[in-house]
């Protein structure tokens, strides 16, 4: 259930379901995706994605209705490299 005490930004990704009877986001404080049924209001937890650590992630729907994950594990490295100018 969602609450006054989760943040306004809490809800990242939200997507329809095939059916548009649902949406699907991930509630980035818990780290979760959620699917959201419209009809009766409650919000369930499909899976757990804490143990992804910290990276980027994005959810979705392909069009047979399975879920997608994508996981950004993009990493920025400062390389230093001797070069004679030669």
């Amino acid at each position: 259930m969602i609450t006054a005490d989760d943040p306004p930004a809490d809800l990242a990704w939200l997507t329809w379901s095939r059916d548009e009877r649902s949406l699907f986001g991930i509630r980035m404080t818990h780290q979760t995706v959620f699917r959201f049924d419209l009809a009766t209001h409650q919000l369930e937890t499909v899976f757990d994605i804490a143990g992804l650590g910290e990276p980027g992630v994005w959810v979705g729907v392909d069009p047979t209705g399975a879920l997608l994950l994508h996981r950004d594990t993009s990493q920025n490295e400062i390389v230093v490299m001797d070069w004679d100018g030669g």
